[in-house]
This record gives C-alpha cells, structure tokens and sequence, in this order.
C-alpha cells in the first residue's frame, strides 16, 4: 500500500512539470505556487516508510523547489530538468516505467476481449449483457454506475438477521410476498409486490441475511419493500461482504441481474 502511494506521489510531482516543460518549456509561465504543492508532497512520502535511495530523492525534489516560485524562468528550467532526474533516480517498485510498444498492444487487445471468454461468465450470461450493449472486457470497464450507497455497518437502513418466516399474504386482491426477519431484539417485515417463483425458493427459515433498503412504518411494524439481500453463512460476518460493508456501486438494470451479479462480474473484470 505505501509502494502505491508513493508512486501517486511521484505522479503528481510529474503532472505540473509535464506541462511545464511541455513544447520546449513555453508553458512555463503558467506555473504557479509550486512550491505549497512540492512541500505538501514531499512531506506525505517522508512519511512513509522508504529505502534510503528513494529517501534521499525525496529529499532532493524538496531543496529543488526551495525558492522555487521566485526564480526567474532559465533557473525554473534547470531545476525542472534536474527534478526530472531526481524522479528516475527514485528506485522503488511503485512508480510506474513506461509501457514498450509491444506490451501496450497487448493491453489494448485484451480490452477486446470478448465477455464470452471472461472466467465467470460464458456464453449464456455475456448473451444477456450483450443486449445492454456489454460485448467487451472494454464495455465493461466503462459501465460505470449510476450511484453509490454507504452501506457500512451501523447505518440505520442495513440490517441483519434470521429468516423467521415467509409466505403470501393478500390485502384485498393484491397478493404481496413477506418475510419476517429478526435479530433477536425486533422483527422487520420484508415484502414484496413483485415477485417471482425464484424469491421464494431463495429464502428459507433459519437463513442469516443482510439486508439493505428503506425503512418504513406499517402501523407499529418497520418493513422494507423490494430490499437488496444478501444470504451470509452462519460464520461469515457481514462487515467484511464487498456489497454490504461500505460504499457500495448501483448500476443501472441488466435484464434480470441481480446488483450483487452485476458487482461480482465488474469486479471480476
């Protein structure tokens, strides 16, 4: 983790003095208040737990940019050329090198992958995708989601429990599908007014789930309608569930997906 961040570091080091002495240096005027910038940088990766090479790199972009915002611009120059060498003599597997010609190719074409040879997917299920206009490895990259929810542990609208019944029940001529779910303190009711064969052989008595959706009132009781649940084993937590246990993308529907699909196949790529 700390490999990455330096590399971010040094990358953001690079940003400003790429367009610097981009074209020969001619935008070196528009560079200003560099060295707050510098400063805050070279501060967060001494701070870090470094090898002396790349320490004393650190350090030697720090005096480079001492003064640096009142020089004049052939003394900028020199000092940007010289903090380029100090960034390449940084050895530490973090920064990024430049890709050869070759390996790029071989990137590119692989974002052309087409989802039917992804692992975890197939034929049937890329056949599905393909009708949101997901063919490729690529198009899926750029699926990007259309929100976020926090879905942390302790927020007031995720919960969890045990599966303590779940059947029909009709309110007039609408037939409405129920669970109730307990943690041991109270009762949620989960219902659902749009349900298909596959809800009701998903659920079972006795089954640990997280559940995450809007909490209502329905007179004394607190329900959820149409939820997004998940069935946890009975040693797994549910802080540690990629789809419960912080902030969580939605996408937009994909035939019948169900999100935590649409996530594990995103995931996965």
């Amino acid at each position: 983790m700390k490999g990455t961040r330096l590399g971010e570091i040094l990358e953001a080091f690079l940003k400003p003095l790429r367009f610097a002495s981009k074209d020969g240096f001619q935008h070196l005027g528009s560079l200003k208040s560099v060295e707050p910038l510098i400063s805050s940088l070279t501060a967060e990766a001494l701070s870090l737990q470094l090898p002396s090479e790349a320490r004393s790199g650190i350090q030697k972009l720090r005096e480079l940019f001492s003064g640096f915002d009142s020089l004049d611009a052939p003394l900028k120059k020199e000092r940007i050329e010289r903090a380029f060498e100090a960034i390449r003599s940084i050895s530490y597997p973090a920064t990024p090198l430049p890709l050869q010609p070759a390996e790029a190719e071989k990137r590119l074409a692989a974002l052309k992958t087409p989802l039917t040879y992804v692992k975890g997917i197939g034929p049937k299920l890329a056949e599905r995708l393909s009708k949101k206009g997901l063919s490729t490895v690529e198009d899926l990259l750029y699926f990007l989601p259309i929100r976020y929810e926090d879905r942390s542990p302790g927020m007031s609208e995720a919960a969890t429990g045990e599966v303590l019944a779940i059947g029909e029940a009709r309110y007039g001529r609408k037939r409405v599908l129920e669970m109730a779910v307990s943690d041991g303190s109270a009762i949620l009711k989960v219902k659902w007014f749009n349900f298909g064969p596959h809800i009701k052989k998903r659920f079972k008595n006795g089954q640990r789930l997280i559940i995450f959706g809007q909490v209502s009132a329905f007179g004394a009781q607190k329900e959820m309608i149409h939820p997004d649940i998940e069935v946890l084993s009975h040693d797994e937590e549910p802080g540690l569930s990629a789809d419960f246990g912080g902030i969580v993308p939605i996408y937009s529907q994909v035939e019948n997906f169900h999100q935590k699909t649409i996530r594990k196949i995103v995931r996965g790529v």
